[in-house]
């Protein structure tokens, strides 16, 4: 089966058994660093022996997660709380229902999905995503949330003009994909 995108439908993916209440406790602890910290303790156990692909509910949106190739999907799953919760506040809060919101470098659409909470009207949300993997993902999780007359994704990267790059991907970490070789930069 190639990891890279599955197109079972959403619930084949679904935590079980110990994974399931160890995703449960983790969501349950308190904000503190301690909490943090052992957060990332019950996501290793979680995803012992290489869990690629996680359904999961979350901040009311239906994702279809791959923990192991995208770091952002780990830090959804496992640390909202303390990753990106000031963005997704942000959006939650300050968006009106005729807004429009522009994605770019959309991941797996997680900003946009939240937009569409808020905005109703179609073709307001518009996410941008050049990596063909990650755009797929963005595709199946609008789908999901049957956003697809709210969210209009596009295949393409941003840039201050007309031109054709090399995108390179990050195979660890397929949302930090690049037009820089070294990611180091």
């Amino acid at each position: 089966m190639d990891l890279l995108i599955s197109s079972a439908t959403y619930g084949t993916y679904a935590l079980k058994g110990y994974r399931k209440w160890l995703y449960y406790l983790t969501q349950s602890l308190p904000t503190s660093l301690i909490s943090f910290k052992l957060s990332l303790v019950l996501r290793k156990l979680t995803l012992q022996n290489k869990l690629a692909i996680i359904d999961q509910e979350t901040l009311g949106l239906k994702a279809r997660f791959y923990p192991l190739d995208n770091l952002i999907d780990r830090h959804v799953l496992f640390q909202t709380k303390y990753s990106e919760l000031d963005e997704f506040i942000l959006i939650c809060g300050s968006l009106q229902e005729d807004a429009i919101f522009i994605d770019i470098g959309a991941n797996t659409g997680f900003y946009s999905l939240l937009a569409a909470q808020k905005i109703k009207t179609k073709d307001h949300i518009i996410a941008f995503e050049p990596n063909p993997v990650m755009y797929q993902r963005l595709l199946q999780n609008i789908q999901f949330n049957e956003k697809n007359d709210t969210i209009k994704a596009l295949q393409i990267g941003i840039a201050d003009k007309k031109t054709e790059f090399t995108l390179n991907l990050n195979v660890k970490n397929l949302g930090s994909s690049s037009i820089v070789n070294d990611y180091n930069e």
